[in-house]
């Protein structure tokens, strides 16, 4: 069996930790500590009860979720081969609730990037629209991300342009994610780059739209050409039977611990994660680590009181799995 925790790089220069009665405040990721916490109480109790004796369980703190390196065969390797190699995958990102309920995820959605690049014929404005001078990069950049708003809307996807160039120069820098631009109102921009991510919720999906992309940027405005490539990043865990067994088999645990019964989580309510890389291999739940708000952000905090909860939570639940 995996144990999944994630806690995302923190990119401040001070983690200080603030406690103000049940909850706890910190200037990093509520969902590093949380969640570690959580995993680490639940094998110790188990480990006490002497209930860890004929298991094998594999666990991964992966500190890297933002940036995980490349290439993500090698980055994630070790990961895959232990999903493989097991019967249940248990992922301790922090727990969600939403209007006060509190809900299981078994499904999380893909994350890749596009960038998307338009080249046409430098020029006096006073030509624009003409077959001479064509329409521009800019025009026709903007054709290609308004028919992708108009034509690819879909349950379960989302896409989002997070940047735009447009220019006589427009340099874009994939790695910091920005970019310079310089041109002037009176000529037309040969330059045009535009670059965001598209999110789905099984890989099949993933790879429909981008194909209706790569139609829509074919077809170039008089004088223009463009091209748009892609760059996987986390496929996607579809919420497949297996999945909602292991809910039926958590909810069931819930029952016995007098706790509410969990209701699986919209998935465009969460992010990518790393369990998504074992869900083709093995059926797997994410959300079992503490619960808090703010996440991402200054100031996150931790609701301390449900680290025990999620740590009983996870004893059963693993106990049950081994059995």
């Amino acid at each position: 069996m995996v144990a999944c925790t994630v806690g995302p790089l923190a990119t401040y220069t001070t983690c200080n930790l603030y406690t103000r009665g049940d909850f706890a405040e910190y200037t990093a990721f509520f969902a590093a500590a949380g969640v570690a916490w959580a995993l680490l109480y639940a094998l110790k109790a188990m480990h006490g009860a002497g209930a860890l004796d004929g298991t094998s369980i594999t666990v991964f703190l992966t500190g890297d979720e933002e940036r995980v390196g490349e290439p993500l065969s090698i980055a994630r390797h070790d990961l895959i081969e232990a999903g493989k190699r097991s019967d249940a995958a248990l992922e301790y990102e922090a727990g969600v609730r939403v209007d006060g309920r509190e809900f299981a995820t078994i499904g999380r959605r893909s994350s890749s990037s596009w960038t998307l690049r338009v080249k046409a014929k430098e020029g006096h404005s006073l030509g624009i629209f003409t077959p001479e001078a064509g329409s521009g990069a800019v025009y026709e950049i903007s054709r290609i991300l308004t028919t992708f708003h108009d034509q690819l809307q879909e349950p379960g996807a989302t896409f989002n342009a997070g940047i735009l160039l447009g220019g006589t120069q427009a340099d874009f820098d994939d790695e910091k994610f920005s970019g310079y631009v310089n041109s002037k109102s009176n000529i037309i921009p040969p330059l045009a780059v535009a670059s965001g991510d598209l999110r789905t919720l099984t890989d099949e999906q993933t790879q429909r739209i981008r194909g209706k992309m790569k139609q829509i940027v074919a077809k170039s405005l008089p004088g223009t050409s463009a091209e748009i490539r892609f760059e996987d990043k986390y496929p996607a865990m579809a919420p497949k039977e297996g999945n909602k067994s292991l809910l039926k088999l958590l909810n069931g645990v819930n029952d016995d611990l007098n706790l509410e019964t969990m209701e699986p989580l919209d998935p465009s309510r969460r992010g990518a994660g790393d369990i998504s890389f074992v869900a083709p291999f093995v059926s797997g739940i994410s959300g079992l680590g503490a619960y808090g708000s703010g996440g991402h952000a200054p100031g996150e905090t931790i609701a301390l009181a449900s680290i025990a909860v999620q740590a009983k939570r996870s004893a059963l639940l693993i106990y049950r799995l081994t059995r």
